[in-house]
């Protein structure tokens, strides 16, 4: 008498007939079959880990309001609006440990003598370099290599020299430097009425 185990290899190894089509397959045959779809099944598994690595961000510039407003103060000196902030996102591409900027105030009337200044940053160091119709600050954030969000605060505008009455309008222009990207630009305008 045979036993279980014996009974069981003959199985597996006995050729079944498909009555239909007259064909006949063993254990190794199916094994074959096996072996061939395996590649396929790791494949698919595998997609979808290198599907999920995480995209490169772009660096990226957003520049606050700095809507109309009404000057106010002594002759001489005349606060304008305070504070006016800016986002940095520094994109993945970022090799550098600092972002410079420069904010240009360009008085749109060609005969306005603008005067016009920013008093200060944060964070950062920054100055301002006046004109008889343009007005530059450049400042300088630390930063670290790769994606980073920074949030300056400027600490408002203000304007100096001669004063005369009327409402007068100005375009601001901020540039921003970050390592590895391409200059980012974004402009705005300013109206302000001066007593």
């Amino acid at each position: 008498m045979k036993s279980k185990g014996a009974q069981l290899s003959e199985v597996m190894n006995a050729e079944v007939t498909n009555g239909e089509e007259g064909r006949s397959f063993s254990r190794r045959r199916v094994v074959k079959g096996v072996a061939w779809s395996v590649p396929v099944i790791v494949t698919a598994i595998a997609a979808p880990a290198a599907a999920a690595s995480p995209a490169a961000v772009a660096a990226s510039v957003t520049l606050g309001a700095v809507g109309a407003t009404t000057a106010a103060g002594d002759a001489g000196v005349l606060a304008v609006q305070a504070p006016t902030t800016f986002d940095i996102q520094t994109g993945s591409a970022n090799t550098g440990t600092s972002v410079s900027y420069t904010i240009t105030i360009e008085a749109v009337k060609a005969n306005q003598k603008a005067f016009m200044e920013i008093v200060s940053a944060s964070p950062g160091t920054g100055s301002s370099v006046k004109g008889q119709k343009l007005t530059t600050f450049t400042g300088t954030v630390s930063t670290s290599t790769g994606n980073q969000a920074i949030h300056v605060v400027l600490a408002g505008y203000r304007y100096s020299g001669a004063r005369t009455s009327g409402t007068y309008t100005y375009t601001i222009t901020l540039t921003v430097t970050v390592s590895g990207s391409s200059a980012l630009v974004k402009t705005s305008s300013l109206t302000v009425t001066y007593p």
